[in-house]
């Protein structure tokens, strides 16, 4: 055989490789993700089960199955480059008309990914695997570059409109700083422009939307979507939000559960997150660094006020139940309703007794009551409860549920409240129920007007 067949032989043969390597990348994710990684970062790729719950749902957005994917997971696992970087290369491994409008905090970060991406388009491994991908010469910033086919990538600060752009893919990574989301008013910023103004952003090409970050505030936008996401599920039964949240250690109390793009598979509590490459001593000392409200926040994925609004949370303390007065002046158990069976969010009922002294008023967090259930089973709960409370604390007990002001809703509350007519039963809208919380409605209802001291039992 002749030197120059071998040659054509094993170049044909190159060939192949590449077309059949290239076809298994377009086709996974996942598979891109571990082939891309070291030629984007220039790191070892590192994987974890985490990751492989990451891709799944991306995948689920790319093919257009899914419209709408919050992401919340710790620090350090990977999800800020799996999602701004290696997802926009894939999509365009396939799709080279795809456009993405990326968002972050601040400039230098978003730009950061973007430059990533744009050099990893260029890198001869992206380039012997998917030649037809080229960036467009007249369109070839860090903030902003353009296929040859089409597709675009344009990289925005929050509050920034990009206007003209109508993307199919509206990426946020990082909305809020840790500094920043302390501010009230940046907050509400984030979150009116959020749904107020980026709504608006691509809805010609129903254009889905995800949103990645670790957990920061209560109020931070990950906590409005998700405030979001349990309206439409009470008010209509269904959302189109997918929520990824896996905290550094598990729990089974708040486990993610699989709808079908993957879940939390941990079985154990205190289960790491991503021992490959974050391991036991690691996040101890992270956790220890960082303070228990802060781990609960930014490792748990568990934020919590640090303060309240009408009940202000130093001054709530643990009794023992040989503490609770034996006569209350008023108790309430105030439901938070919910209507999906076995997942989606929690429905709640509140216990909460009133004891008068004097001109002032101490409260107390008797009993809470919660799970996932049907709409019929949430009223046998609310019925049972009802009864176990009347039969400790009498008749007077009072039951609250929220309810809707017009509609389907209307109806819902009406049937809702014939169930229950043997209680003492008071519901209101829904609108005021998000301005004010349980705890500040129950001072409102049951004739508190000031903030006086707190407690619960153990």
């Amino acid at each position: 055989m002749s030197s120059d067949i071998a040659d054509l032989l094993a170049s044909n043969a190159g060939d192949l490789e590449r077309a059949i390597e290239a076809r298994k990348l377009r086709e996974s994710f996942g598979e891109f993700v571990k082939a891309a990684w070291i030629h984007a970062t220039g790191f070892e790729y590192v994987h974890g089960q985490h990751i492989d719950v990451l891709v799944s749902h991306l995948e689920g957005v790319a093919r257009g199955v899914i419209s709408r994917l919050l992401v919340n997971v710790p620090p350090a696992t990977l999800k800020s480059t799996i999602a701004s970087v290696l997802f926009p290369a894939w999509v365009w491994t396939w799709d080279q008309t795809a456009d993405f409008l990326c968002f972050s905090y601040a400039s230098d970060i978003g730009v950061g990914f973007s430059t990533v991406c744009r050099e990893l388009l260029r890198t001869q491994w992206y380039q012997s695997l998917f030649p037809s991908v080229r960036i467009a010469d007249d369109d070839d910033s860090k903030a902003y570059f353009r296929l040859s086919a089409g597709g675009w990538r344009r990289t925005s600060t929050i509050g920034g409109l990009a206007t003209g752009s109508h993307p199919q893919f509206i990426l946020i990574d990082d909305p809020i700083s840790r500094d920043g989301v302390q501010s009230f008013q940046n907050r509400e910023t984030l979150r009116q422009w959020y749904f107020e103004t980026l709504s608006t952003r691509g809805i010609a090409k129903h254009a889905a939307h995800v949103v990645v970050q670790q957990r920061l505030h209560v109020e931070d936008l990950s906590g409005h979507i998700l405030e979001h996401d349990r309206t439409l599920q009470r008010d209509h039964g269904s959302s189109p939000w997918h929520h990824v949240c896996l905290p550094m250690r598990y729990d089974s109390e708040s486990a993610m559960v699989d709808r079908g793009y993957g879940g939390d598979w941990r079985k154990e509590k205190g289960e790491l997150l991503y021992p490959e490459l974050l391991n036991e001593a690691t996040v101890v000392t992270t956790e220890r660094g960082l303070g228990l409200a802060s781990s609960e926040t930014k490792l748990g994925q568990r934020p919590s006020r640090r303060d309240g609004g009408l009940f202000k949370l130093a001054k709530l303390k643990t009794i023992d139940w040989s503490d609770v007065p034996s006569k209350l002046d008023a108790v309430v158990r105030f439901w938070d309703l919910a209507s999906t069976e076995g997942g989606g969010c929690f429905t709640v009922g509140c216990l909460m007794g009133m004891l008068k002294e004097g001109f002032q008023e101490r409260f107390y967090i008797l009993d809470v009551w919660r799970g996932q259930w049907s709409g019929d089973q949430v009223i046998d709960q609310m019925i049972a409860r009802g009864l176990a409370d009347e039969m400790r604390y009498g008749k007077s007990v009072r039951l609250g549920f929220e309810s809707q002001p017009a509609g389907a809703g209307k109806y819902v509350t009406e049937q809702m409240t014939k169930r229950l007519r043997m209680f003492r039963v008071f519901n209101f809208f829904s609108m005021i129920s998000r301005v004010f919380s349980f705890s500040e409605l129950f001072s409102v209802f049951v004739l508190a007007e000031t903030m006086l001291p707190l407690v619960a039992i153990k």
